[in-house]
Parts: structure tokens; C-alpha cells; sequence
């Protein structure tokens, strides 16, 4: 599973907190994709919010020569990445900085490592990237103050015959199994050891709650509540 983090306003002095603690100083890893094309303003803004709230940066290396070139800043190696895996590890807090598909992308690369993911939105689709542009800095107070709460969602992990060399592997939205000739192919389907269905056809769609609304839902998948 990995923690999805949903921002909230202050609650009720009585009100039973769900977030992290309070970290003034805390430390967060920042992803973006290789090979995305940034806004220079955009970025500085971000950076200089992050700033003057108090966090303290560590960014993927491709991102960190974006914004070197499109904003003169340059981020020292010591806080620069090449594995979200192993990347600066007093980080409390995950942000992906695009799309749904950063946002994927980020969940995918962190693996087991076990800190709470947001998605800032510079992309078109932000179902999950849920913060926009323009909600930075009261997103980045908000983290700040501890007006956030956290929830653990599912992940799917494939095992299997896979090609030499190549890990087991962690889906969010969905897993397919697909045919590789022009046959049907028959899927059996077993829960707790036991079979509960076999499929045919040309392949199969193993979806999590999460992503029960992406190619599950277009495909007669039913929709299931996340948590």
C-alpha cells in the first residue's frame, strides 16, 4: 500500500488529529518527470513558496538541471537524486510536481519506502495531482500547520515468470493480462487458493479501488470506493 495525502482546514480543537506531526523544517523529496516541459516562472514560484515556508528540497537530477536552465537556481548535488528509492532519507513527504501520470510515476518509484505522496498539478489531468497552480502556497501552508490527514490505499504486486532480470512489480490503477498470439486466451481467477472464475477472452484488467474508474470502469468494470 502507499499514503495519498488529502489537505484540510483546521478542525475543531476536540477533533482527533490525522496527519503527521507538526514539521516546520520538514524535508520533502520533489519529482518531476525526465522529460517534461516546465514553465520557468511556474517552477520559481514553487521553489520560493517551498522556501518561505520553511521545507527543505530534494529533487531528481533532471529536475534540478530544468531549473537551473529556466531559473538560474542551482540545487546542490547533496539534494539532488537519481533513486526516489533511496533519495535523501529524513524526507517525511513525497511531492509530484505534473500530471496523473507524475503522480504514477512517483508512487511506482518510491516501491516499499513508506511516506505519504501529493500531487501539485502543472499538467491538464489532476484527479490525483488534486492541488492546482494556483493552490500552492495555502497547500504548502496547510502541510505546514499539519492540516492534512492521510489515506493508505491498496497497491497490486504482479509475481510471475517474468524475463530475466526483471523485478516483481506494483501497480496502482491496474495490471493487465493479455493474449501474445490471435487465440483467446482463459484467465483463472483465484481468491484465498480458491478458484472463483476462469475468463476468456482477449485479456484481463486487475484493477485496484483506485483505479477502478480508469480502463476498469471503461471496460464494465465495477466502481469501488478507495480505503
Amino acid at each position: 500500500q502507499f499514503n495519498i495525502v488529502f489537505l484540510r482546514r483546521p478542525a475543531p480543537p476536540d477533533a482527533p488529529f490525522t496527519g503527521l506531526p507538526n514539521f516546520r523544517t520538514m524535508e520533502i523529496l520533489l519529482y518531476s518527470r525526465p522529460r517534461a516541459t516546465h514553465d520557468g516562472g511556474e517552477l520559481g514560484r514553487l521553489l520560493e513558496a517551498l522556501d518561505r515556508h520553511g521545507f527543505r528540497v530534494c529533487m531528481n537530477r533532471e529536475l534540478a538541471e530544468a531549473t537551473a536552465a529556466l531559473t538560474g537556481i542551482r540545487i546542490p548535488e547533496s539534494k539532488q537524486y537519481a533513486s526516489l528509492k533511496e533519495a535523501c532519507p529524513d524526507a517525511r513527504m513525497l511531492i509530484c510536481y505534473g500530471g496523473d501520470g507524475t503522480f504514477l510515476d512517483g508512487v511506482r518509484m518510491l516501491d516499499d519506502r513508506s511516506i505519504p505522496v501529493l500531487g501539485i498539478n502543472s499538467g491538464r489531468l489532476g484527479f490525483l495531482a488534486n492541488v492546482p497552480r494556483e493552490g500552492i502556497d495555502r497547500a504548502l501552508e496547510d502541510i505546514r500547520e499539519g492540516h492534512y490527514s492521510i489515506e493508505s490505499r491498496p497497491l497490486l504486486r504482479a509475481e510471475g515468470d517474468f524475463p530475466e532480470g526483471a523485478a516483481p512489480a506494483h501497480a496502482f490503477n491496474e495490471f493487465s493480462l493479455q493474449r501474445s498470439g490471435a487465440s483467446m486466451i482463459a484467465v483463472e481467477a483465484y481468491v484465498n487458493d480458491e478458484m472463483v472464475a476462469t475468463y476468456w477472452g482477449d485479456g484481463v484488467l486487475l484493477s485496484t479501488p483506485s483505479g477502478s474508474t480508469a480502463y476498469s470502469l471503461s471496460v464494465g468494470g465495477p466502481v469501488v470506493a478507495p480505503g
